[in-house]
C-alpha cells in the first residue's frame, strides 16, 4: 500500500464520514499553473486576503473549547523540546495573511503557488519555489504547504489524536516547540511539519509541513525549517 493510501486510510479512521485534515496533506497538483508570476527585483510583501470565508464565522458555534485533557492525552509521547537549527532569513520575503492573522517568510525564489478552500471548514495554502514542480508519487507536487481548519468544520480535530494514530501507525518523534509565543507540536517521521497544540487561542487549528521525501529535496527541507522559524499569529508574542 503506498502512502497516499496510507493516509486515506488513516483519514477515514479520524472522521468517519470523510473531512479535511489529512486530504490537504497528500493532495498531487496534475495541471501546471496557467502563467508565474514575475519575479520582483525588489524585496517583495506577499498579502493574500482570500474573500469568502472569515476567520470568524458570524453567528456560528464553534467546537468545545481547548481544553487540558487534549494536551494531557498526548504529554507521554512527546520526545522532548525542538531545537532549532537556525536559518538564515534576513532577505526572505514576508508572506502575510491578512484574513486569518499570520505571516511567515519564504525565500525571495519562492512564490504562494495555490491556494484552496473548503467554505467554512478549511483553507490549504501552498508554497512552491518559482516556475519548479516537485515529483511525487507519478505526480506533479508543490512543496510545502500551510492547512487551516476552521472550528467551526462538523469535523474538526484538534492535532493530539491525529498525532497520537501518527505515533502509533508510523512512530513519528513528536517534540514540544513555542514559536514566537506560540505553542505548538513539531513532528517528523510521516512528513514533516508543525502544529497548533489544543490551546492555540485562535478559531482554527494550523498545520505548517510538506510531503516530500524531503531527504530527496534538502533545499525544500530547509525552506520548511526556515518557515517553521518565522511564522508569526497576531495577538500572539
Amino acid at each position: 500500500m503506498n502512502k497516499k493510501a496510507l493516509i486515506f486510510a488513516t483519514f477515514l479512521i479520524l472522521t468517519g464520514l470523510g473531512g479535511w485534515f489529512l486530504l490537504h496533506k497528500q493532495r498531487s497538483i496534475q495541471n501546471v499553473p496557467k502563467q508565474l508570476p514575475v519575479a520582483s527585483q525588489q524585496p517583495v510583501q506577499v498579502v493574500e486576503k482570500p474573500q469568502g470565508v472569515p476567520a470568524t464565522v458570524p453567528g456560528s458555534t464553534l467546537q468545545q473549547p481547548a481544553t487540558q485533557s487534549e494536551i494531557e492525552s498526548i504529554k507521554d509521547l512527546i520526545d522532548g523540546e525542538y531545537t532549532f537549527t537556525p536559518i538564515d532569513t534576513t532577505n526572505w520575503q514576508t508572506y502575510r495573511n491578512e484574513e486569518l492573522g499570520f505571516e511567515v517568510k519564504i525565500p525571495k525564489n519562492w512564490e504562494m503557488r495555490e491556494l484552496y478552500r473548503e467554505e467554512n471548514k478549511s483553507i490549504d495554502i501552498w508554497f512552491s519555489q518559482k516556475g519548479k514542480w516537485y515529483k511525487f508519487e507519478g505526480g506533479n507536487e508543490n512543496a510545502i504547504i500551510i492547512g487551516i481548519s476552521f472550528k467551526t468544520n462538523p469535523f474538526f480535530q484538534f492535532s493530539e489524536p491525529i498525532l497520537k494514530l501518527w505515533k502509533a501507525s508510523y512512530n513519528i518523534s513528536i517534540k514540544r516547540a513555542v514559536i514566537n509565543g506560540s505553542p505548538l507540536y513539531y513532528y517528523n517521521g510521516f512528513g514533516e511539519g508543525i502544529m497548533t497544540t489544543a490551546s492555540f487561542p485562535k478559531d482554527y487549528s494550523f498545520d505548517l509541513s510538506s510531503s516530500l521525501i524531503l531527504d530527496t529535496y534538502p533545499d525544500v527541507r530547509r525552506v520548511l525549517r526556515g518557515m517553521i522559524q518565522t511564522v508569526k499569529f497576531d495577538g500572539i508574542n
